[in-house]
């Protein structure tokens, strides 16, 4: 029985299909429970650069960088938020500076304090027409119920507020 004997392209072709199968058998989406009170109630999924939160009811309202995907900001630059979730939680997307788009559904009634806290990139908000509480203008999240910009703008003022307190106490400790 003959020996196989294989081309150098055949075997470069060979590896570059072998390295691709073993790439997608690797990439796969992360996920999270996040629910509140229930946290199988509410799902976050981090499927490449896109994050959504999906389910019904309340996210869990976290601390600072206490969200279990804040080892992942780096990678998220839109977030989707499903029919059905009607809290954002506290803190959730803190220090995501690569997220330039949020998308609200109908269903969020309520924005937790500091959810788009340090998102430097955040440059967009688009808010669905059924939604009573939320809308955007310009693509700024407006409260319709205390028409107050709730994040972007504010997310970036409060940014530089903190780097210049921060600045003013280096200097003071000198």
């Amino acid at each position: 029985m003959p020996n196989a004997v294989f081309s150098v392209d055949t075997m470069n072709k060979l590896f570059i299909l072998l390295a691709a199968l073993l790439l997608a058998c690797t990439t796969f989406a992360q996920r999270w429970h996040c629910g509140s009170p229930n946290a199988q109630d509410v799902t976050a999924t981090l499927d490449g650069a896109t994050f959504t939160i999906s389910g019904a009811g309340a996210m869990v309202n976290y601390d600072g960088s206490s969200a279990p995907w804040s080892d992942s900001v780096a990678a998220i630059e839109k977030v989707v938020i499903s029919e059905g979730v009607t809290n954002i939680g506290n803190w959730s997307f803190f220090s995501c500076h690569n997220l330039t788009s949020v998308a609200i559904p109908g269903s969020v009634t309520s924005i937790g304090d500091m959810a788009f806290y340090d998102c430097i990139a955040l440059a967009s908000f688009e808010v669905s027409a059924n939604n009573t509480v939320y809308d955007s203008k310009d693509g700024v999240l407006v409260d319709k119920t205390k028409t107050t910009r709730k994040a972007r703008w504010k997310a970036s003022l409060n940014y530089v507020r903190t780097c210049f307190v921060m600045l003013c106490k280096r200097i003071a400790g000198l």
